[in-house]
C-alpha cells in the first residue's frame, strides 16, 4: 500500500510539471527579436525571411504560425517591402515598356536609386540644375510646394538634354519635405544647429511628410487616368502640356503628391546631440532618415513608408500603370 501512495504521489507531481511547463511554453511559440526598435515576430522555420523583409520595412509586426507556410503581415503603413508583389505586380505588365526607353531619375538621391533598383527599374540619374530657391510663402500648401521643386527639376534636366541635342521618354523629379501644420516648412539642415532645432521641433509630436513627384514624357505618352489638363480644378495628379516654338521642347508634365504622417518620439537634448552626432540627419528633410538610425526615434507612421524615405513607389508604380496601360 506504501509504494501504491508513492507511485500515486509521484506521478500527481510529474503530471503537475509537465502542465506548468506546458503553459509555459506556450508564450514562447513565437521568437521576437527587434530590428530599429520595431518587433518582428516569427517562427524558427522563417527567421531569415522575416528578418530580411525587416530590414526593408522596419515598421511591420509579422506574425507566423507554426500551422501556417506564408506569413501574415500587418502594418501601421499602406507600404509594403520593396518585394512587394502588389507593387511589382502594378510595373508587370508595363515593364517591356519601361524596359525599352531611356528612363532618367532627376535626383542623385541614394534612398531613391536604392527604392527604384529594389523593384528591377531600369534608369539612370542626372543631376538637376535647379537651385530650389522658390518661395515657400507663395504656394497656398506644402504638396503644391514639393510639387513645384519636383517639377522644375524633372524640366532641368529636360532642357539640359535638349541642349545636348538628346531625349528621354521618362524623367522623374522628386522632392521631399517634413511639415508642421500647414505653413511650418523642414527641408535639409544646412548645419548641426538647425539640425538639433528642427529635432526639438518634431520631439513628441505627429508630423507630415510630403513627397511630391514630376514626370516629365513627350506628348506621344497618354495622361494618367484622372489628369486634368491645364486650367481645371486642382487635384491631385495634374498633366499640364506645355509647347514652345521649338519642336523639341513639346512635352507632357504630370505632377502629384503623397502625405505620410509620422509620430516622433519624446527626445531630450543628449538623445538629439548623440543622433546628430552619427551624422545622419545631415542630408535628410526634417533632419533625421527613417531607413536608418532615424528609425529608432519614431513610435509609428500612416501612410506610406517609402514616401518618407523619398519616393511613393506603389503610387509612382500606379501612375506610370495608367500612363501606359490607358
Amino acid at each position: 500500500m506504501a509504494i501504491t501512495d508513492w507511485l500515486t504521489s509521484t506521478l500527481s507531481v510529474v503530471a503537475a510539471v509537465l502542465l506548468l511547463l506546458l503553459r509555459l511554453w506556450r508564450p514562447l511559440k513565437h521568437k521576437h527579436v527587434n530590428i530599429n526598435t520595431h518587433t518582428l515576430i516569427f517562427s524558427n522555420n522563417n527567421s531569415e525571411f522575416c528578418a530580411h523583409l525587416g530590414t526593408y520595412h522596419p515598421i511591420v509586426s509579422i506574425l507566423q504560425p507554426t500551422t501556417s507556410a506564408q506569413p501574415i503581415l500587418s502594418s501601421s503603413t499602406s507600404a509594403a517591402a520593396p518585394t512587394s508583389p502588389t507593387t511589382t505586380t502594378m510595373l508587370e505588365p508595363i515593364r517591356h515598356i519601361l524596359m525599352a526607353q531611356r528612363n532618367v531619375l532627376a535626383s542623385t538621391s541614394p534612398r531613391r536609386q536604392e527604392i527604384l533598383s529594389s523593384v528591377k527599374f531600369k534608369f539612370e540619374v542626372i543631376k538637376p540644375e535647379f537651385e530650389e530657391d522658390l518661395d515657400k510663402s507663395s504656394f497656398s500648401h506644402p504638396c503644391e510646394y514639393v510639387k513645384e521643386n519636383a517639377k522644375q527639376k524633372a524640366l532641368s534636366v529636360y532642357h539640359q538634354l535638349v541642349k545636348e541635342q538628346q531625349t528621354a521618354d521618362l524623367i522623374i523629379g522628386c522632392d521631399t519635405v517634413v511639415t508642421i501644420g500647414d505653413n511650418e516648412i523642414f527641408e535639409k539642415p544646412r548645419n548641426a544647429q538647425e539640425a538639433a532645432a528642427m529635432l526639438a521641433r518634431l520631439s513628441g509630436r505627429t508630423h507630415t511628410v510630403f513627397t511630391g513627384v514630376a514626370l516629365v514624357t513627350t506628348n506621344s505618352c497618354p495622361k494618367p487616368s484622372g489628369a486634368e489638363e491645364e486650367g481645371e480644378a486642382a487635384k491631385p495628379t495634374s498633366a499640364v502640356q506645355q509647347t514652345s516654338g521649338d519642336a523639341t521642347d513639346d512635352f507632357l508634365v504630370t505632377t502629384f503628391h503623397e502625405a505620410t504622417d509620422v509620430t516622433m518620439t519624446q527626445m531630450n537634448d543628449s538623445v538629439i546631440e548623440a543622433y546628430i552626432k552619427t551624422g545622419e540627419p545631415m542630408d535628410k528633410a526634417g533632419g533625421y532618415g527613417i531607413q536608418g538610425i532615424g528609425a529608432t526615434l519614431i513610435e509609428s507612421i500612416r501612410g506610406d513608408y517609402f514616401n518618407v524615405v523619398g519616393l511613393p513607389l506603389h503610387r509612382l508604380a500606379k501612375e506610370l500603370f495608367y500612363m501606359y496601360m490607358e
